[in-house]
């Protein structure tokens, strides 16, 4: 009976769950880490992206550990999500600029997928020391063709080799 009258209602929702302040601002600080303006901080987010994106991303000290995944996107941070759909992480996505973007995942966890990964500010401090402030240029971004974006050596060459060991040992 009370499923028959919720159906009777037209099966109205309750108001759909926020996350906390105290996340939103540590979604927006790692969405800034991930998506910087310059070909330096584009193809960092680009080497996370494509190394993070099976995880399960959640952030010390929160209470409730509110899941996240990191996805590409056709819209910049401060607008609605709209997820590149693809593949692989290195399929083209379509887009002079895909943009990289922290979405909470809802769905229920199963343990034979479930890959958490921690994101602490000890963890951006380390990032941004082997990532961005190592003095380096990136002439150019590599492209998505096949050659190049199947082959991390090639399309993350001008990443310092230090700092993608140090990052690949990280959690080792």
């Amino acid at each position: 009976e009370l499923v028959r009258r919720w159906l009777l209602a037209g099966a109205p929702d309750g108001p759909a769950p926020t996350l906390p302040a105290a996340v939103e601002r540590r979604v927006d600080e790692w969405e800034r880490l991930l998506n910087g303006a310059s070909r330096k901080e584009q193809l960092v987010g680009r080497y996370l992206y494509e190394h993070l994106f099976l995880g399960h991303l959640v952030f010390d000290g929160d209470p409730q550990r509110h899941i996240f995944r990191l996805v590409r996107s056709f819209t910049p941070p401060g607008q609605p999500v709209q997820i590149i759909a693809s593949r692989r992480p290195f399929d083209d996505p379509g887009v002079d600029r895909p943009y990289y973007r922290l979405v909470w995942d809802r769905e229920t966890v199963l343990a034979k997928t479930h890959m958490p990964y921690v994101l602490s500010p000890q963890r951006m401090a380390r990032w941004r020391g082997w990532f961005l402030q190592p003095a380096y240029e990136v002439a150019r971004l590599p492209g998505y063709d096949g050659d190049t974006a199947s082959n991390p050596f090639r399309a993350f060459a001008a990443i310092p080799l230090q700092a993608r060991y140090r990052f690949l040992l990280d959690d080792a």
